[in-house]
């Protein structure tokens, strides 16, 4: 989702306003940006880092499409593949337990069946373990 985000925003595609509100409360310039991407170190460690922003402006419609589009993916190239409407899916992380309301929106567009969403394993560990 990060790079999405980068890519619209170097490429004006985000909503009046927001491409400003991300440089701003990032620190950066697009030509930083740019360098943050393609030359420093950890590429994907930035990008990631870029998910509050994403959550924090999820009601802008160019910011949830960015989601929505994730999700889709994501659900057409992993799960899509098998025979999934036997089985639920299952998730572990802090992005589906953030964004879970947009995964459940597509997963029900999708007719994929969501079942738990927990946000590190550890919890599920420790649940395991009662």
């Amino acid at each position: 989702m990060g790079k999405q985000l980068v890519g619209d925003a170097l490429k004006n595609q985000l909503t009046e306003g927001l491409k400003e509100k991300l440089l701003e409360e990032y620190e950066l310039t697009p030509t930083l940006l740019i360098e943050k991407v393609y030359r420093q170190p950890f590429p994907n460690r930035f990008l990631a880092s870029l998910s509050p922003f994403l959550l924090k402006h999820i009601d802008d419609l160019s910011i949830r499409q960015i989601v929505i589009n994730s999700f889709s993916g994501f659900f057409e190239r992993n799960v899509m593949q098998y025979d999934y409407r036997k089985n639920s899916v299952n998730f572990v992380g802090s992005i589906a337990w953030y964004f879970s309301d947009v995964l459940k929106e597509v997963a029900l567009e999708k007719e994929i069946e969501i079942g738990t969403i927990v946000q590190s394993p550890m919890s599920g560990l420790i649940e395991y373990h009662r």
